[in-house]
């Protein structure tokens, strides 16, 4: 009867082992796989922290880029702009036409036709305030013609403009 009695003591021993060892397996499988979720967050949280810090970087550019083009409502600056060129080369300018052409989703190519008359010199001068102008613009073209009181230009004037 004792036997029997540490056999039933044992048999029971061992399936509360096997149950005890069963529900441990289950609690490392689970703490295992909460482990492995709580690490796929922390990437995609540094992901997003790092796409968070690129889009600041990005529009900490954009911003200084866009201190250089035109708003869309900007076309006196842009004539502003040209006629203080042509007082800082001495020369008075007139402002011919202007026309604005879509070059993309998000801006405007804005051309401006000047035209000068003076010496040589006036226009050198001219085309080096023009080449230094503060915002994103070239000179599209230029045309000189000899007159009898020295030369008579036709410049175009491309400015980036906002839609």
């Amino acid at each position: 009867m004792k036997t029997l009695l540490r056999v039933i003591i044992l048999c029971v021993c061992l399936i509360g082992v096997g149950i005890l060892a069963s529900e441990t397996g289950r609690a490392i499988t689970a703490a295992a796989r909460t482990r492995a979720e709580i690490m796929a967050l922390s990437e995609r949280d540094e992901g997003t922290q790092r796409a968070a810090r690129f889009l600041s970087e990005q529009r900490a550019t954009t911003n200084a880029i866009d201190a250089y083009v035109l708003d869309v409502d900007d076309v006196p600056r842009a004539i502003e702009l040209i006629e203080t060129a042509a007082k800082r080369a001495r020369i008075t300018a007139s402002v011919g036409s202007l026309s604005a052409v879509p070059v993309g989703e998000y801006h405007d190519r804005l051309t401006v036709t000047v035209s000068v008359e003076g010496s040589r010199a006036v226009h050198e001068r001219f085309i080096e305030t023009l080449n230094s102008l503060p915002s994103a613009s070239t000179i599209a073209s230029i045309s000189l013609q000899g007159t009898e009181r020295g030369w008579f230009g036709t410049y175009t004037i491309a400015f980036v403009q906002k839609k």
